[in-house]
This record gives C-alpha cells, structure tokens and sequence, in this order.
C-alpha cells in the first residue's frame, strides 16, 4: 500500500511540473486582409512591411478587414486559447467592436516546449455598417487565457491605435448627373452614325 502511495505522490508531482502556467503573450502583428500587408504592433520583424500599426492612417476605406498574429510562452495546456480584441470609435465615441479568434499555427518551442504563435488572416471587417464620410480610431490589442490566467499585450493598456475614415456614399444628384452624362454621350454616338 506504502508503494501505491509514494507512487501517486510521484506521479501527480510530475504531473504538476510538466503542466507550465501561461506566462506571456508579446510578438504580436496586425493583418491587413484586403492589402495583403502585416502591420507592428509590439512585433519588430522586417516582414512586417506596413511598418508600426500604431499611429498609421488607412486613408478612405470602403472596408477594413483585419486580422492578425501573436506568441505566447509557457503556456502548454491544451484549453489555451488567443484572441485579438478591436474597438471602432468615432471621436470618443465607441460605435463598434469584437473579437477576432486567433487559431493556433505552431509550437515554437522555448524552454519547455511550450511557446506558440496564434493567427488569423480571415479577420473581421471593423468599417462595416459605420456611418459614412467619418474619421474613425480603430483599437486593436491581444489576449490569450488557459483557463486560469490570462494574459494581455495592449501596448500598456493604451491598445494599438490606428486610423481610417469611411468612404462617402455618392449624392443621389451626382449619380443623376453621372446618368445624364452617360445618356447624352450614348445619343450623341447613334447621331453621329
């Protein structure tokens, strides 16, 4: 019975060293779907050729999907899971948000064998249904939970700012002046047959 015992008592103390706590999350990017282009956010590698996600200007959009990628370290359980929250606001006003589910690609090893990096290059459209011809921020930070911790890359809980402003609806005026247009450039042609 005494060797049943210590053998429990062995077996569930392995146990708990092989399991790590998730411990970080940083090496995170910003995909820009419709692009094709990777942006930084607390990741510094030169493939990532939109440069810094923080502070950049996607000028007049009719859609802005974004995706993105993170590594998390330590972590090991099979119930971990990673995301990239996002936050549209127009002024200070917030007018849309979610989540974007990060699906794990690989383990890349680390000390315990443990660390992995999370992506998604589906995204979600974070301009869709917003008022037109408006300036927007976008927020965009990381997380990852294994049930018991979770943790955060949120740039100091500032969040990665970017920026956009949507694109205007065309004045039903101008779309009949653009169909007159094409009317009369449509008669002149048969007149001048």
């Amino acid at each position: 019975m005494k060797k049943l015992l210590v053998f429990a008592l062995v077996a569930m103390v392995a146990g708990f060293a092989g399991a790590q706590t998730l411990q970080g999350i940083a090496n995170s990017y910003v995909y820009d779907v419709s692009n094709d282009t990777w942006y930084q956010a607390s990741g510094t590698n030169s493939w990532a050729t939109g440069g810094a996600f923080q502070g950049h200007d996607f000028g007049i959009v009719s859609s802005l999907t974004l995706g993105g990628q993170t590594a998390t370290w330590e972590g090991g359980s099979p119930n971990t899971e990673a995301d990239m929250g996002w936050e549209v606001f127009a002024g200070a006003t917030s007018v849309a948000q979610g989540n974007v589910d990060l699906s794990w690609i690989n383990n890349s090893g680390g000390q315990y064998g443990t660390d992995s990096t999370w992506e998604s290059l589906t995204g979600a459209n974070v301009a869709a249904g917003l008022a037109p011809d408006t300036v927007h921020t976008v927020a965009v930070w990381f997380s990852a939970t294994d049930g018991n911790t979770t943790v955060w890359d949120s740039n100091n809980g500032k969040n990665y700012i970017a920026s956009f402003t949507t694109a205007p609806i065309p004045e039903p005026a101008t779309m009949g002046l653009l169909g007159l247009g094409a009317v009369a450039l449509a008669l002149r042609r048969k007149m001048s047959k």
